[in-house]
């Protein structure tokens, strides 16, 4: 049991080390910049899923990780949201990135989404993001810009996310 600790612990100081060391590329992103492209494997379903497939939706790209403890929070909240937008125009894209895929299959066992989740390690999917922690997400409206990063989470977050989604959901294309 310590030894996976250890393992996890390992595997989050080299993948935030690597991160912070990255400098500022041509894909890091910021509020206002176009989302950029990616196409990862779904879990569970072993396809192909691309966030173009998601042009014009919000879409909530949120990178995640069976070991970070604000991801057991935040998975709840977020199928609720799902399943109470998905409707209107909502997808959540969840990007796990453990090492081991068997971690992430065991929490999905216990925390069942509603929403595709992909594969993200070993992908250029982090550095595209210019990913600095976990959780951090992405909303990014039906035109494919990114308009607010959330990185953290708190039970209460919940309702601030819920906010924006509906502002976006709102807006008339």
């Amino acid at each position: 049991m310590i030894r996976k600790y250890l393992m996890h612990a390992v595997s989050t100081l080299m993948l935030t080390s690597s991160l912070l060391m990255s400098t500022k590329n041509s894909w890091a992103v910021d509020v206002g910049d176009k989302a950029p492209a990616l196409s990862l494997v779904q879990i569970g379903k072993e396809k192909n899923i691309s966030l173009d497939d998601l042009k014009g939706k919000v879409v909530y790209v949120d990178f995640w990780a069976s070991w970070c403890g604000p991801c057991r929070i935040s998975f709840p909240g977020l199928h609720l949201l799902r399943e109470e937008l998905h409707q209107q125009g909502f997808e959540v894209y969840a990007i796990n990135l453990d090492e081991n895929a068997k971690d992430a299959e065991k929490f999905l066992g216990e925390f069942q989404v509603n929403y595709p989740v992909l594969r993200g390690i070993n992908t250029d999917a982090p550095e595209k993001f210019n990913l600095k922690g976990m959780p951090t997400a992405y909303l990014i409206d039906q035109e494919g810009s990114i308009r607010w990063i959330h990185s953290g989470f708190k039970k209460n977050d919940i309702n601030e996310i819920k906010q924006k989604i509906v502002e976006l959901l709102n807006v008339k294309h």
